[in-house]
């Protein structure tokens, strides 16, 4: 005998015999506890479910379980969970076109994690949502017959998947202490831009090794960005960093220099075939450039 039985309207439903709470008729809150064995095909038709820690008649309720997904047994295509992530800022003070960024890298990145369930036919529909602070990537999937709490599981690693797809690349900024005011300038967009920049002046404190803090600085960064002038590139210390950084790239490391021109000087032969981002005219101009090589992988 099912545990599950609705009104001759499908508009009440009843768990064992208690009815079960919804608000606005659309979706039943379950206690995710009282149908940990249930097995989601004993879901009536035409019926919407979601878990939920607590019922108290308040949506705010809801939210205190994760993932945040409904599920339906279909007529048409059978057993379905509708699964929403959600994507939140890097930073508190995150806003305009690069929060839009932010979040159109996230919930594509996030949309190409599912490229496996689309190719077993188990991805029935994807949707991305951005708001002004929040975005969300919706999906629709295709189920086994299994409990709720191994549907639930399931749904967890796939909404762990589709979150963590998208890390911010870590950036190294390599440059002259006399070209301060610029790469001060430069890694603030980057901030803003949700890029993580190590940047010498934030990361070294007093009685931290500087050899140890560059080496820990190098060894995390996806990209050297080198700030080039006529002062920086004098230095032999910044061209011990480009040197290693070239190496560790070389050695299939996965380090890559990325290099910024901010005035005319001779680029240094280890950087001669690398096309640079030109901030020499425009920052703007080299800022476009920048953040299209961070995205494709290299200066274009």
């Amino acid at each position: 005998m099912s545990v599950f039985r609705t009104d001759e309207y499908n508009e009440q439903l009843f768990l064992r015999g208690e009815e079960v709470f919804t608000e606005g008729g659309e979706v039943f809150d379950l206690l995710g506890s009282s149908v940990a064995d249930v097995m989601i095909s004993e879901i009536p038709r035409g019926i919407r479910v979601r878990l939920c820690n607590k019922v108290l008649g308040s949506t705010r309720d809801l939210f205190d379980r994760q993932p945040h997904a409904e599920f339906e047994n279909s007529s048409q295509s059978g057993l379905i969970a509708h699964l929403s992530t959600a994507i939140f800022p890097p930073t508190d003070d995150s806003s305009g076109k690069a929060l839009r960024d932010f979040f159109d890298q996230s919930l594509e990145s996030g949309e190409r994690s599912l490229d496996s369930l689309r190719s077993a036919g188990r991805l029935i529909a994807v949707e991305r949502c951005i708001y002004d602070d929040i975005a969300f990537l919706t999906c629709s999937l295709a189920l086994y017959d299994q409990t709720f709490a191994e549907a639930e599981a399931f749904l967890t690693q796939i909404d762990d998947r589709v979150s963590g797809a998208h890390e911010p690349p870590h950036l190294f900024v390599c440059h002259a202490s006399e070209d301060k005011p610029f790469v001060e300038q430069l890694v603030s967009e980057l901030d803003r831009r949700a890029m993580y920049a190590w940047y010498d002046k934030r990361e070294i404190v007093v009685g931290d090794s500087i050899i140890e803090r560059i080496n820990e600085g190098l060894g995390a960064a996806d990209y050297l960005v080198a700030v080039l002038s006529p002062r920086s590139v004098a230095k032999p210390w910044v061209s011990r960093e480009m040197s290693s950084s070239l190496m560790r790239q070389l050695e299939g490391k996965g380090i890559r220099i990325l290099p910024v021109l901010l005035e005319r000087c001779e680029i240094p032969s280890l950087l001669a075939d690398l096309k640079y981002a030109d901030f020499s005219e425009s920052f703007e101009h080299g800022m476009a450039d920048l953040m299209s090589a961070i995205r494709r992988g290299k200066i274009a």
